[in-house]
């Protein structure tokens, strides 16, 4: 449907179609068509260009994965997953905005492992979610669902807002629907280049170092202890620095000298080489015999027992 600026010409130019003249009978102008027959051309001119108008405005590009079937490998003959090569760039729809929603032109997104297996054909998007990869992104607001909180009581959703958000997929793309809910607004201090890269990692920690309760029912607070595995992984770096901004003593493993390292430069108190030392047995030295509050642990399975025997 064309828009509400575009209608009074057409309709103009349709008349003059029609009966051969120039509507209202006002001549025509040297830039427009002289004669019905060139009023036809112009007519069918402007009508296709509206059409390429308003199919465009619905379209955006999008990073899209060409195929997650393995492969055949002409040189080995052997079958593999797709590589970074299967990422095309393609034509695809905006996204509509559900009532809950907000649409975000996308100024960065982040890269996830979720979204490198997703590329693999290893983790296939949960229903509901976008087919499109990026699960994080940075960028402006450009429409709001109807059910969005009025900016005055809920600032920073607002058009035009520069906010960081978790997304349901659809990250590495030019527009983005994300759930109101999961967006925060961009801090003064941060572009939006680093802002692409925070949501899914301080998140995700958030949630598990403070929302949840250990398996004894308690939370984390100032004073406490915890031990945090992989500490050079981006949750575990995310980890260390929000436990040592909220006064918490901070303990962590890592699988070399150079990453132990790195661990005690984002605050770590302690790090442990799992390859080398009992990260348990460790753990209740630092701790003089009683142990940590709360163990973050990406690896689970054979850790379990020892995790528990970390705790306090």
């Amino acid at each position: 449907r064309p828009p509400a600026r575009m209608r009074p010409m057409l309709r103009s130019v349709a008349r003059w179609v029609v009966q051969g003249r120039p509507s209202h009978g006002r001549s025509p102008s040297r830039a427009g068509p002289t004669s019905p027959a060139d009023s036809r051309t112009w007519f069918r001119l402007l009508c296709s260009g509206q059409r390429r108008f308003c199919s465009e405005t619905r379209m955006m590009n999008a990073i899209t994965v060409q195929s997650i079937d393995p492969q055949k490998d002409p040189k080995t003959g052997k079958r593999k997953r797709p590589g970074p090569d299967a990422l095309k760039l393609a034509r695809v729809p905006i996204p509509q905005v559900g009532d809950n929603d907000v649409l975000i032109k996308v100024h960065a997104a982040g890269v996830n492992r979720p979204d490198v297996l997703q590329r693999m054909g290893l983790y296939p998007p949960p229903s509901g979610h976008s087919e499109i990869i990026g699960l994080e992104v940075s960028g402006t607001v450009v429409a709001r669902g109807d059910s969005v909180p009025d900016p005055k009581h809920e600032p920073g959703l607002d058009v035009g807002a520069p906010v960081l958000a978790l997304t349901n997929g659809g990250g590495y793309a030019e527009y983005c629907k994300v759930p109101y809910g999961q967006c925060l607004p961009v801090p003064e201090n941060m572009d939006m280049l680093n802002a692409g890269c925070v949501a899914e990692t301080f998140f995700t920690v958030w949630h598990n170092l403070f929302q949840q309760a250990n398996i004894f029912g308690q939370k984390l607070k100032r004073g406490d202890s915890v031990l945090i595995h992989g500490g050079t992984s981006g949750i575990g770096m995310t980890a260390i620095q929000l436990a040592k901004a909220k006064g918490i003593t901070v303990f962590a493993t890592a699988g070399s000298t150079k990453k132990c390292n790195a661990c005690e430069t984002f605050g770590a108190e302690a790090v442990i080489n799992y390859k080398t030392e009992d990260f348990a047995e460790r753990v209740h030295e630092l701790t003089g015999g009683e142990g940590v509050n709360l163990v973050l642990d990406m690896v689970a399975g054979s850790y379990l027992a020892k995790n528990l025997e970390s705790c306090a």
